[in-house]
Parts: structure tokens; sequence; C-alpha cells
């Protein structure tokens, strides 16, 4: 009884490894489902199959026995995940586009009456809801956030930012007088003549913070803020409690801008947790919500789930994968180099066959 791993490892055939023995044992000239249902009845019984997504190798599986197991690889799984959020983000967002003024602000709330530690909890909070809604304990929520259940609770129960009284300041700073000193470097007066007028407007600072401000001002220029859509990207998909509180402001901004984005962030995030997870009732429960999306990549990424499910639900419950073939794929890419690419099949699998 053999267990067998199947990978597409060079751009003309497929190459299989032992699950036993973590060793290649065969290169095939062809990934055609023929090619690989020949080979497959040519061998003792076998037990199970780790492999990619490719249809053809489903096909010569299933066309062989309907006894073999075969396995998803979950990295590939995820592979397709990134793939799909790659291709809404680039279709559905320019390449950049400038961070919009807070009089276009959607949001009920505007984000100028929160600082960026409230932006990023409000965040936050939103999140910890729509996971809460699609069936995750509180228990669940706290474990994930790394925050308290009675914390969970108070999110759970509001619905608008958290904001907290700002500190007493010992000192009156120039931040409120900016736009007078803009105006005076404009008309290209003299640090003491804005001094005066910010005296004459309230101002009860010193002349050297004026000058200090001034100097500040002139050494750091005025940039208009750019979004990204490859930094977009990368904020999609990582998790968000790894991101910096910058970061976590400029993805609350993007989902803000372009609401469309919060059905793909929500989608790229949960399902990479029921992965993670390797919790197959959540993942199904998540098949099912998505099922009515109207963005087509979604409904594609869908389509081949449901096609190949038997093989995924396996891919939850074993540790089988095809990460053994990927090194042997790199390894048989070096042969090929040595050999500069001159040798046939024939000598190939001979050469990376050898131990």
């Amino acid at each position: 009884m053999d267990d067998f791993a199947f990978r597409k490892g060079i751009h003309y055939g497929t190459i299989i490894c032992d699950l036993r023995t973590n060793k290649p044992i065969c290169l095939l000239k062809g990934r055609d489902m023929n090619t690989v249902t020949n080979w497959l009845q040519a061998q003792p019984p076998i037990h199970l199959v780790a492999r990619d997504g490719s249809r053809s190798y489903q096909a010569a599986i299933s066309n062989t026995s309907s006894s073999i197991l075969q396995i998803s690889d979950r990295f590939h799984l995820v592979q397709n995940l990134y793939k799909v959020m790659k291709e809404m983000i680039q279709r559905l967002l320019p390449s950049h586009w400038e961070k919009p003024d807070s009089s276009n602000n959607r949001l009920s709330i505007p984000i100028t009456s929160l600082n960026e530690k409230e932006e990023a909890k409000w965040q936050l909070i939103q999140v910890i809801q729509k996971e809460k809604q699609l069936g995750l304990s509180m228990r669940g929520l706290a474990k994930k956030y790394k925050i308290s259940r009675n914390t969970v609770k108070k999110y759970l129960e509001t619905n608008q930012p958290l904001t907290y009284s700002p500190r007493i300041k010992r000192s009156i700073n120039t931040t409120e007088f900016q736009t007078s000193i803009v105006e005076g470097l404009e008309k290209k007066q003299s640090i003491t003549a804005i001094f005066q007028q910010l005296q004459q407007q309230g101002f009860t600072g010193s002349y050297t913070a004026v000058r200090n401000a001034i100097n500040q001002m002139k050494r750091t220029p005025v940039q208009t803020q750019l979004f990204s859509r490859r930094r977009i990207i990368s904020l999609f998909w990582r998790n968000h409690a790894h991101l910096t509180v910058k970061e976590q402001q400029q993805l609350h901004q993007t989902l803000t801008i372009y609401p469309v984005t919060q059905e793909i962030y929500a989608f790229v995030q949960l399902f990479r947790e029921a992965y993670q997870t390797l919790d197959f009732p959540y993942f199904l429960r998540l098949k099912a919500k998505f099922q009515s999306s109207k963005l087509k990549e979604i409904t594609r990424y869908l389509s081949m789930i449901r096609e190949d499910l038997e093989a995924i639900k396996a891919a939850f419950f074993y540790t089988y994968n095809t990460s053994i073939v990927e090194g042997q794929i790199n390894r048989l890419k070096m042969i090929k180099r040595l050999m500069y690419g001159r040798a046939s099949l024939e000598l190939l699998e001979k050469r990376v066959l050898l131990s």
C-alpha cells in the first residue's frame, strides 16, 4: 500500500514522491489525465495521494480507484486565495490615490474627531463585531486578539467609536496657530513679525517656540500622502493584529473610500483564519456566507472549492501535503541548470532519482 504526492515539477511533466520515504520515485513525461492514469494503474494498491488543485490529477486518481483518499495541499489553497485577492484589488482600485480631505469623508462620524489610536480601535471593533456575527465565540475572539472577554463584550455592545478625553497641556504650543504661521511665511514676513501677530491672536508662548516651529516647517516640505495599490494588497493580506497604528489607519481609510473592498477584506481574513485554525465547520459556514457574492473572483474561488470539496476537507484532518515535492522541484531545477538544459527526460529522471 503506497502513498504518493503529485506536483507539476517541470514544464513538460510531473514529479511524484513517496510520502513514506520523502523521496522522488518517478518523473512522468506529461501531466495530462491519461499519462497519470496509466502510471497509477501500473502501481500496487494506493491508499492516499496528496496533490495540488490540478483537475487532471483529480480526474486521473478518481478513474484509477474511488477508494483512494485525495488530499488537497493547503499551501495551494492559501496561494490561490492570495491570487484571487490580488486580482480583485487590481481590478477595483487605481494604482495610486491621494488621501481624502476630512470634508469628503463618508463616515457618519468624522475621522478628524478621532486620533490614530481611536481610529485603529474603531476598526478593530468593527472587525470583531463582523466575526461575532459569523459565529466566532467571545472566548475565541479574546484569544485571537489577545484582549479580555470583558473588553470583547464592551466592543460588541458599542455602536460608535470609543473616544477618550485629551490630556491637559501644560504649555501652549504653536499647532493651533499653524495656519497663521503659514500665511505669514507666504507673505515673506520675518519671524519677529509673525511672532507679534500670533501674540495679538492670543499666543502666550515664547519667541523661540515660534522660531523652532518655522524652522521645522522649512525643513519638512508639505507632501501629499498617496495610497498605493501595492501597499494595500499587503495590508489586506496581513493579520490585523500585526499592523502598526499607521497601517491600521491606512487600511481603515481604504475600506471607507472604497466600500466594495470591505467584502474582499472580510473574505480574505476569515478564510485565512479557517485554514490556520483547521476549523472545517467554520470553513463551511464561510463558504455558505459568501456564496451569494457579486464579485466574480470570489465566485470562481468558491466554485473551485465546491468541485474539490472532499479533497479540501481531508486537508483539514490530515497532515499530508506536497511540501516534500516542492523541495524536489528546486533540486530538479538545479540539476537542469548544471546540465545546461540539454538532458533528455530519461537522463534527467536518473539524475533526480539518484540518492
